[in-house]
């Protein structure tokens, strides 16, 4: 249900797509860093907004499993 969940994804997917993969720790660093930085601002907001939905899933689902 956590949000941060999907921009841990949201990132892990960028930064496997970049070419050429990164070879070191350094050069991981810095993917993670640039890809980070250019995650669009709208799919930060969709995120904190979809929130009262959530916590209505839950709610709705006394707790148990919810498609989020």
């Amino acid at each position: 249900m956590n949000p941060i969940e999907h921009m841990w994804d949201k990132l892990k997917r960028r930064v496997r797509a970049r070419q050429p993969v990164a070879q070191t720790m350094q050069e991981l660093k810095t993917a993670i860093e640039e890809e980070w930085e250019m995650i669009p601002q709208n799919f930060i907001e969709r995120l904190i907004n979809s929130m009262p939905n959530r916590m209505r899933a839950v709610v709705d689902a006394h707790g148990g499993n919810t498609r989020h």
